[in-house]
């Protein structure tokens, strides 16, 4: 399973298992913390296997809080200039997986295509009573 649509939990791997009361005190007890100091922004190194596909994984907090996991499918090689295919790549996920993009009682789930950075990702945002804007 990609994500528990009831819940917003998403398990990244057994050690990493994330939902909207996740906090960067949590992270910083997994293998995975390097050392970040209060980075907003954290890149997991190499790729993860969640629901039987390859993604690069990025996490964003905000106020030591959760605020963003950012998926980006790596099962195909897609060239810089086919980037929007990857988008159509995650639609396609979503679907599979019976995951309706939009919002839900803990956040939302929508698969993206930003032109400026060239892009595309499936985005999982979580409510915490503030802006999670990227």
């Amino acid at each position: 399973m990609l994500i528990d649509t009831k819940t917003g939990k998403i398990e990244i791997d057994k050690d990493l298992i994330i939902d909207g009361n996740y906090s960067f005190e949590d992270f910083k007890k997994t293998k995975y913390y390097r050392k970040e100091n209060n980075s907003n922004y954290i890149i997991l190194e190499g790729e993860k296997i969640i629901a039987n596909h390859k993604f690069l994984v990025d996490l964003i907090f905000r106020f030591n809080k959760i605020c963003a996991v950012g998926l980006l499918c790596d099962d195909k090689e897609i060239s810089f200039k086919d980037e929007p295919k990857r988008k159509l790549l995650h639609d396609e996920i979503l679907k599979k997986e019976n995951i309706e993009q939009g919002e839900y009682s803990w956040g939302k789930i929508y698969s993206v295509y930003d032109s400026r950075g060239n892009e595309s990702n499936i985005d999982i945002e979580y409510f915490n009573n503030f802006n999670c804007d990227k």
